[in-house]
């Protein structure tokens, strides 16, 4: 359970219990003592920490008006919160996220328009009044998995940094709103679209975009999962990647989120290449042969049916001449896997960049260290 008040307390309350002590003191160096010196250092320890309790005041009453101005109770915040993920000082839900501190934020991400990450690490969170949060976090990839969250929970908010954005947010912020309005519709579906000024709305001459064909419904409601136990890692060019991926999961049950399905058929592999006259990479194949897709907490390999559903509704990525097909998302903002259609070699996609892998099990190795890396396994 999340110790809500424990957590927002951890790092102001040594600070005014000092301010409470360093208060005492300076009044007891005026009141006990005859030395001039001494009734000033008094005054100034009083001073000091008058200041110092009027800056952090009461971070409990402080946290509480910040979820009053949002409308939600702490009952909300905390139900939540336990459904999340916990990243040291930051809290991570589906709809909501704390940051813990000398000052401690709450954020709701229906609330936010565009966030990205920057190198320092830190995240940007620019709100709908055109406010701007600064969340810190340990390491770069623990910004990409709290991205990755946010983007699966409130999919049209804009992510990423990009110049074009960022000069919207100077210029006009009244077309960036139009931007996520935009995304919003195309996120979620509805009969009809409510009547709006298409982006950008200062430039009336330009056309209105032409509303893109919804995607059909995924064929796969649902895949059935494999029991971590009854898994059996064939012998493949990815045995040893799945042998130790299983072997962790089983070793740390409680920090390992891996979901498993029950194999491809091979025939289905078959049809699906002929369907799409394609080849898809052996090592991929192995891969289907072994759990038609797999999720690794935030990555996600795609099953058969889901490389087909991106293929039939979005086609191939295309670059310089070449065509590239999905088959993954992974930890980022907006990150893919993709292999060429022409010469079957894997890549990692990130906003039009390249990243040549070669082969899958380069990628899923990578994966593999990462998560050995948060468990503190050699």
């Amino acid at each position: 359970m999340v110790n809500l008040y424990k957590k927002i307390l951890k790092k102001p309350l040594p600070i005014i219990l000092s301010a409470i002590l360093a208060f005492f003191l300076g009044a007891m160096f005026r009141i006990v003592t005859n030395s001039g010196l001494l009734h000033v250092l008094g005054f100034l320890l009083i001073a000091i920490a008058v200041l110092v309790l009027m800056v952090i005041g009461n971070p409990i009453s402080k946290f509480e008006q910040q979820l009053k101005e949002l409308g939600y109770t702490w009952e909300i915040l905390q139900t939540d919160l336990e459904k999340g993920i916990s990243y040291g000082n930051i809290d991570l839900g589906n709809q909501f996220l704390v940051s813990y501190g000398l000052f401690t934020k709450v954020i709701f991400f229906g609330d936010m328009l565009w966030t990205y990450l920057d190198e320092e690490p830190c995240i940007h969170m620019i709100m709908k009044d055109n406010t701007e949060h600064l969340i810190p976090v340990e390491n770069l990839q623990i910004g990409q998995a709290i991205a990755k969250q946010m983007e699966k929970a409130f999919p049209f908010i804009l992510f990423g940094y990009h110049e074009e954005i960022a000069n919207l947010r100077e210029e006009n912020f009244e077309d960036l709103k139009q931007l996520y309005t935009r995304k919003m519709f195309e996120c979620v579906v509805k009969e009809e679209l409510p009547a709006y000024a298409p982006y950008p709305s200062t430039r009336p001459k330009q056309e209105a975009p032409k509303p893109e064909p919804e995607p059909q419904a995924p064929p796969y409601p649902s895949l059935p999962e494999i029991d971590l136990d009854t898994v059996k890692v064939p012998d493949n060019s990815l045995s040893e990647y799945f042998t130790e991926l299983v072997a962790l999961c089983k070793a740390y049950p409680e920090d390992m989120n891996v979901t498993f399905h029950a194999p491809a058929k091979p025939k289905a592999i078959a049809a699906f290449e002929k369907k799409h006259n394609l080849t898809l990479p052996a090592e991929l194949k192995d891969l289907l042969l072994f759990s038609n897709g797999f999720s690794l907490d935030f990555d996600d390999f795609y099953c058969l049916e889901e490389i087909e559903y991106h293929l039939t509704n979005w086609g191939p990525l295309e670059e310089d001449g070449e065509e590239y097909i999905f088959i993954a998302s992974v930890v980022g903002d907006g990150e893919e896997i993709v292999f060429s259609k022409k010469t079957g070699l894997i890549y990692w996609h990130d906003h039009g960049d390249f990243r040549e892998y070669g082969t899958l099990d380069a990628v899923l190795e990578e994966r593999l260290e990462y998560q050995k890396d948060n468990l503190g396994v050699e």
